[in-house]
């Protein structure tokens, strides 16, 4: 199952954001509606399908063609991508997603516990 998302901030293009479920996870679910759906403390979690670990990729690129398209990106402008995959309690990948986020509008902002 996949969902596909152009993220706004003022009605202008922010972020591009792409998720992959496991049908085992999506199936029944909020996750198969059409729409963009929110739910107090995270979808996995009000499913009952909770991200207990993360691991987290970030790199920066210049755009694709259609990426400069979508975000609507000024010539020579590089995008972050962020490419995050949750983990469930039995280790499995319960989701992964891929951001692409303008390296011009965005900071990535990170507080670890240790």
């Amino acid at each position: 199952m996949s969902r596909r998302r152009l993220r706004l901030v003022d009605g202008e293009p922010y972020q591009i954001a792409d998720s992959w479920f496991p049908a085992s996870v999506a199936l029944g679910t909020p996750l198969m509606e059409p729409h963009d759906v929110t739910m107090a403390g995270g979808i996995l979690a009000a499913i009952g399908q909770p991200q207990i670990r993360i691991r987290d990729e970030i790199t920066s690129r210049m755009p694709t063609l259609a990426e400069i398209t979508q975000l609507d990106l000024p010539a020579g402008t590089p995008v972050a991508q962020h490419v995050r995959v949750g983990f469930g309690p039995d280790n499995t990948p319960v989701r992964a997603m891929v951001t692409i986020a303008p390296g011009d509008l965005n900071i990535l902002v990170y507080e670890m516990e240790i």
